[in-house]
């Protein structure tokens, strides 16, 4: 059985601000829009680093589609999620991302 998903309104988009991670707070979700969000190539991923629990947004590195924890030197490719250096194992949630209106939604 799917789940039933919601589209969620994230922010608005930014079209001078080069690539960059940051956290946007919201009381349903805490994800990290890590490229942007500018285009339709904006990647929205989870805050948390699987492994410490570090923020992606507040202390990693972004270095194209490669965020790097600051905790441990883990990575993740933020398009897929999934880990690429160790310690971390488990890929970082992912969320789907709509440009509407000059606004930034994604589904949770």
């Amino acid at each position: 059985m799917n789940e039933a998903k919601s589209r969620v309104r994230l922010c608005g988009v930014m079209t001078s601000r080069p690539a960059r991670c940051f956290r946007c707070r919201r009381r349903d979700c805490r994800p990290s829009p890590c490229t942007g969000p500018r285009t339709e190539n904006s990647i929205v991923t989870q805050d948390l680093c699987t492994h410490g629990s570090s923020s992606l947004s507040d202390e990693g590195d972004l270095q194209g589609y490669i965020v790097e924890c600051s905790w441990h030197e883990g990575k993740f490719d933020i398009r897929s999620g999934q880990p690429c250096a160790l310690p971390c194992t488990e890929a970082l949630r992912t969320f789907p991302v709509t440009i509407a209106n000059g606004e930034v939604f994604i589904e949770v």
